[in-house]
């Protein structure tokens, strides 16, 4: 018993320590717990005491500033002397530069406004009208269309007036820019870089006041198989001279003011003599530079104003002028396409300003008649639509040959810049027209070179330009000549009635006042006289002497319906080749 009431006895006492030694603990905790919520208690009084000083605080100045990262941010200065910063723009850096713009090319009604953002190469320039910054939620509203972010935790109507702010204090130290606003080339010392659109194509509000056309140049890869379809497409054209003129077409718009920079304002001045009812879309597929996805009617604007802002906002491109009749139409029209292109003609030639502007023409000057143009224009006979395949055609639209072709040409000239303008420097005296014509076509030559392909080979053309500029509308001696071949060369083809004979391949038709000609007919008789395509010259003479009958005036052909079938045939009067003492020109055919 007595060891047994130690042993419990001993227990007893370590449980007593050990509940000693666990108040003890409990007690140090709970002390620390006091004091940690003494602290926090401090803390959250010292937090209450600084958002009750800030509340009470008042912000002295707000600016925006460049960090040296080029963040810009908004900084914000209290009456207490802490300054908070806050991150403005949260995706373009740089100093924000106000300039006015100068348009280069252009006269506009109002004036331009850059605020230009730079930093490590980057650069984004926003458009603006210089009356409106007033308005900061106007800037505001342009930076967001430049795709400039804001930081959202900032209101919209501080955004409004820190822009306002920076704004007046930014104008009067504003610096300037004389800069192109279309599209085209920019010339920058020794480089040249081609803008596929007006550089303002970003701001539609600010194009849409300033009444500026959308125009887009588009840049496609040149690959084999659309050059093939690119070379097919000339290789339609059956006469070497139209087929050159066509290749060098697009090219001597696309190339116009760096010819004009480095030769001295040269005068290109086409005239293509339609002799069929070619679609004007068809013409323009094959010259048009910008903006091929919609093709030119060759109209012209009636209104004197729409007209000056056409012609100058032209820029390295060319201008399709339709000036051919059509049934029914007013004498009055007529005389006004004539009176523009006449215009038109006579600034390009002469180097002359578009009324009420410091702004030359710069286009190359396509007109499409079925007459010969003088007064500097270099005419040129397009075949019969009927000539050109449909097929290759299509493929050619649809694949977008020449816009590749041309897109390679605008890269090989950024990149080669140097040696293109030293063939357009030399090429600067001398003969104007040939001159020109001469350097685009170096120019072209030395690309395709380098594409590794002989175009002068693959296109069966030479570059004499002699018979282009020898084009003028046939002489008397021409006209002389085309009815000696006719009365030649007849009695290889049977001559029929129209009016009780069956249409057949080759023959030619006639009745009381008029020769009915296939053109096949008359491109025959031509080559047999080894007189080429002279046949067509002479028909836009016999037009305009009126011996020749067409189906409206914009036509050198005529629709004749034989045996039920409706065909294009040439009628000559038959008093052309009738002559007192000499057979009558229908029994110098074949007998049937």
């Amino acid at each position: 018993m007595m060891v047994q009431d130690a042993i419990y006895t001993c227990r007893q006492v370590m449980s007593v320590d050990d509940a000693n030694g666990q108040i003890l603990a409990n007690m140090a905790d709970l002390s620390n717990g006091l004091a940690a919520m003494e602290m926090q208690n401090s803390c959250l009084k010292r937090e209450l005491e600084m958002a009750n000083r800030k509340k009470r605080r008042k912000a002295t100045s707000q600016k925006l500033r460049t960090k040296e990262n080029g963040e810009i941010i908004l900084s914000v200065h209290y009456d207490d002397g802490e300054v908070e910063e806050k991150l403005f723009i949260s995706n373009a850096k740089g100093n924000m530069q106000l300039y006015l713009l100068c348009p280069a090319d252009c006269s506009i009604e109002g004036q331009l406004a850059v605020i230009m953002l730079e930093w490590g190469g980057d650069r984004i320039a926003v458009m603006c009208f210089l009356s409106r910054m007033r308005q900061g939620r106007y800037i505001y509203e342009q930076m967001r269309t430049a795709r400039i972010f804001f930081n959202p935790e900032i209101s919209n109507s501080l955004i409004y007036q820190l822009l306002a702010d920076w704004f007046f204090q930014a104008r009067d130290g504003a610096g300037k820019i004389t800069s192109k606003i279309l599209h085209g080339w920019r010339l920058d010392g020794r480089t040249a870089k081609f803008l596929d659109s007006s550089p303002l194509i970003g701001f539609p509000d600010i194009l849409g006041e300033l009444r500026l056309r959308s125009v887009n140049f588009e840049r496609i890869e040149l690959t084999a198989e659309r050059k093939q379809e690119y070379f097919s497409e000339l290789l339609q054209f059956k006469e070497s001279d139209t087929r050159l003129m066509i290749f060098l077409a697009p090219f001597l718009g696309l190339l116009k003011s760096l010819v004009d920079y480095y030769m001295g304002g040269q005068t290109v001045y086409i005239n293509l003599i339609a002799v069929s009812e070619m679609p004007i879309s068809l013409i323009s597929s094959w010259i048009q530079v910008v903006s091929r996805d919609i093709l030119s009617d060759g109209g012209i604007e009636q209104r004197d104003k729409e007209r000056k802002q056409w012609l100058e906002q032209l820029s390295d491109e060319t201008l399709v002028l339709d000036v051919r009749g059509y049934a029914g139409e007013s004498d009055y029209s007529r005389s006004k396409k004539q009176q523009f292109l006449a215009q038109c003609a006579d600034m390009i030639k002469n180097q002359r300003y578009i009324p009420g502007t410091q702004k030359r023409i710069s286009a190359a000057l396509f007109s499409v008649s079925t007459v010969y143009q003088t007064g500097g224009a270099i005419n040129i006979i397009l075949p019969d639509h009927t000539e050109i395949d449909q097929e290759k055609h299509r493929a050619f639209m649809e694949d977008k040959a020449l816009e590749t072709v041309m897109t390679a040409v605008v890269d090989f000239v950024e990149s080669n810049f140097t040696d293109v303008a030293q063939i357009l420097r030399k090429s600067r005296s001398g003969e104007i027209n040939q001159n020109i014509f001469s350097a685009v076509l170096e120019v072209l030559q030395m690309f395709f070179k380098k594409e590794g392909v002989d175009i002068m080979k693959i296109l069966r053309v030479t570059d004499d330009f002699k018979s282009l500029f020898e084009s003028a509308a046939a002489s008397d001696d021409d006209v002389d000549i085309f009815i000696d071949i006719v009365r030649d060369e007849i009695h290889q083809y049977k001559a029929l009635n129209r009016r009780y004979g069956e249409y057949e391949d080759d023959v030619i038709y006639y009745d009381s006042d008029y020769l009915y000609f296939p053109g096949c007919v008359l491109a025959a008789m031509f080559k047999n006289a080894h007189r080429g395509n002279q046949w067509k010259k002479t028909l836009v003479q016999l037009k305009e002497d009126g011996y020749l009958g067409t189906s409206s005036p914009g036509v050198l052909v005529k629709k004749l319906q034989v045996g039920g079938i409706r065909r294009d045939f040439y009628d000559v009067e038959r008093t052309l080749f009738d002559f007192d003492g000499y057979a009558n020109i229908v029994e110098l055919a074949k007998e049937e």
